[in-house]
């Protein structure tokens, strides 16, 4: 009904405000907005004030008509279930109208030549940044060995920017590196919240992490830890059927097939100190530094002078 649509604007508009005034959250839509601007990939999920004001039924309607169609249906199951249920299911999704539809077109990525900063200028007590650089696509034949290097240098309280970041240097509350891919672009970065005071100290060090993890090897027992690290954060995402049947969707949906538990830690077993060295020069050796900063700031070559 047009009331109950009107009414609820108001909370998305509501909570769009709480997520831009929560600066950990807003960053991760600032540095993609950074890597891939005014397309699908660069817009915040959450969309624009004007285009939720601007919402009418019909809008929800075509949405739907356009992209839930059967071809784009993925149902899955998890845990005990009589074998029945897979007949009643078929029965189910047959009685869906028939249709079809295009995916959503490839991202398009620009020259990445040059260091690449945006400055978000917020009163705060603590800044926030992500610096990173641009990775693999979610399926590729080193994804494996993109997810270690992200392991060894921001997986975990013994990661490498945990220790140098945190630990040793004490310009961190929170600090962690991760690769975030998608079916067509993909990122390696580290996010952190650091001492306004002492942000050119904190981002000179996340830069020199990242550059030495591509210039020297990392030592067999480095990457031993991080490996172990990874198989049991995924073995542990799986104990549960919940866990498992959303690993099973996420796989089917963005790479066309579930492939099995076994797979992935092979892939990981698999991993050499060659392969990574190999990734992180052609990951951050080849590839320009992006920057997205929030807090008290307005001069973005200040920090583009710290990326060079």
């Amino acid at each position: 009904e047009l009331e109950e649509i009107e009414r609820e604007k108001g909370v998305i508009v509501e909570e769009m405000n709480m997520y831009f005034d929560t600066p950990r959250d807003y960053l991760g839509g600032l540095y993609e907005q950074l890597l891939y601007g005014d397309q699908p990939l660069g817009w915040d999920i959450i969309g624009r004030k004007d285009t939720v004001r601007g919402a009418t039924r019909e809008t929800f309607l075509e949405y739907l008509d356009r992209w839930y169609q059967p071809t784009r249906l993925v149902v899955g199951v998890g845990g005990k279930f009589d074998p029945s249920l897979l007949a009643t299911l078929e029965e189910l999704v047959s009685e869906f109208p028939p249709g079809e539809m295009p995916g959503p077109d490839p991202v398009r990525l620009e020259a990445n030549g040059g260091p690449h900063v945006v400055v978000h200028t917020k009163a705060s007590d603590q800044a926030h940044v992500s610096l990173g650089v641009r990775s693999y696509p979610i399926v590729h034949q080193d994804r494996y060995a993109l997810q270690l290097l992200s392991t060894v240098l921001g997986g975990g309280m013994s990661s490498r920017l945990f220790t140098e970041v945190r630990e040793r240097r004490g310009l961190a509350y929170y600090v962690f590196g991760v690769n975030n891919s998608y079916t067509d672009a993909g990122s390696l970065f580290s996010q952190a919240g650091v001492d306004i005071n002492r942000i050119d100290e904190a981002i000179e060090t996340i830069v020199r992490e990242l550059r030495r993890i591509a210039e020297e090897p990392v030592p067999d027992d480095e990457l031993e830890k991080a490996r172990n690290f990874a198989k049991g954060r995924f073995v542990l995402q799986l104990e549960s059927p919940h866990g498992t049947i959303m690993y099973g969707l996420r796989r089917e949906v963005l790479e066309g097939r579930a492939t099995e538990p076994s797979e992935v830690l092979e892939g990981l077993n698999a991993v050499t100190v060659e392969d990574l060295q190999r990734v992180a020069q052609d990951v951050i050796g080849r590839n320009a530094l992006n920057l997205a900063v929030i807090g008290p700031f307005e001069d973005a070559e200040r920090f583009e002078r710290l990326l060079a």
